[in-house]
């Protein structure tokens, strides 16, 4: 839903998990919170609420969420812990935009150097946490970019070739 509203970026990790947002006009992803994560079957809905909650506050049409694949492209158990984490949101049915999975191979070690350079080299448990924020942002920046460069239209299924010949 390209320049319909702003956007959701989550980058889900082990502990935390950060949130960003774009502005309304779908160009720009700023960091925007982090939470933390627990273990329990009930900290998928606790999370749902947290979404659903940004969700309505700022109007969002959409979630794009980092998918860690690892160097080489495979899925591997990172990906899995953020598919369980998806699953368990869409279990409480309380966010009500749609899901888009976006490449976020390295975004964590670009996030960190940001927020190393923004804090003059100093390493806090706060500013880790941040990193997570950033994280989300740079993963929903690159999805935006890439709607930018495909002229910002909903791309057709590449499997539906009839379309184009």
């Amino acid at each position: 839903t390209k320049g319909r509203g702003a956007l959701l970026g989550l980058d889900v990790g082990r502990l935390r998990c950060g949130i960003a947002i774009s502005d309304s006009r779908q160009s720009s992803a700023a960091a925007l919170r982090v939470i933390p994560l627990g273990a329990k079957p009930s900290d998928g809905a606790k999370m749902a609420k947290i979404l659903a909650r940004v969700e309505r506050d700022f109007g969002t049409q959409g979630v794009v969420v980092g998918w860690p694949l690892e160097k080489e492209g495979q899925v591997g158990q990172a990906c899995q812990n953020v598919l369980k984490f998806v699953q368990a949101i869409q279990k409480a049915q309380l966010v009500k935009g749609p899901l888009t999975f976006w490449d976020e191979r390295y975004t964590s070690v670009r996030a960190r150097r940001h927020a190393y350079k923004a804090r003059k080299k100093k390493t806090t448990n706060a500013l880790l946490q941040k990193e997570d924020a950033i994280a989300a942002a740079l993963i929903l920046q690159s999805y935006l970019s890439e709607a930018v460069w495909e002229g910002g239209l909903e791309l057709d299924d590449p499997e539906d070739e009839d379309e184009y010949t």
